[in-house]
């Protein structure tokens, strides 16, 4: 989509407006709001769009407490959920100022961004478990640091998977930061 509205400002020469994803929200059902699938396709979704023209992605919603849409907060306990931490963890590289180029595997449903500030790196790696890269990628990143797990086990939590090589199941999201 955001391919098209470029060549559509292209043609019509407003290819200097701003563009924005507005009320954006990936959990089509009550179900999966919150879910490691959620959490997944958002970090895929933030990722994918620093590669585009996009200049605002604004998630719907983020309030705490009751919601159609709500997919960061339990409405109950207002306790984070899952895509909360996904959030949180691409903030941790949006933080480092730099986004570095990432070398990721050339496959349907993995993602990856690496940042940095001059002195530490990070990369969010991602993979919302496509049917055609399997349930699980391993990944060699040549990395060193400490790995943190989103997934419906993992709220951001740090683990002691080896950074340089290690496995991403499905609709996991991996912030590697050294």
């Amino acid at each position: 989509m955001a391919d098209y509205v470029e060549r559509l400002l292209d043609r019509y020469d407003l290819a200097g407006v701003e563009t924005q994803l507005n009320e954006w929200n990936n959990a089509p059902s009550v179900a999966l709001r919150g879910s490691s699938h959620a959490s997944a396709q958002a970090a895929a979704m933030m990722i994918a769009m620093q590669y585009k023209k996009t200049d605002i992605l604004c998630y719907y919603d983020a309030r705490i407490g009751q919601s159609v849409y709500g997919g960061l907060f339990d409405p109950l306990s207002y306790k984070p959920l899952c895509t909360y931490y996904s959030l949180k963890a691409f903030g941790e590289l949006y933080s480092l100022g730099s986004a570095v180029a990432v070398n990721c595997p050339k496959r349907d449903g993995i993602y990856a961004l690496g940042a940095t500030d001059g002195t530490r790196r990070a990369a969010l790696i991602v993979n919302t478990g496509s049917a055609n890269n399997g349930s699980e990628t391993r990944l060699n990143t040549n990395l060193t640091g400490r790995v943190y797990l989103v997934d419906h086990d993992h709220m951001l939590e740090e683990t002691d998977l080896d950074p340089a090589d290690f496995t991403l199941g499905e609709n996991q999201v991996a912030l590697v930061i050294g």
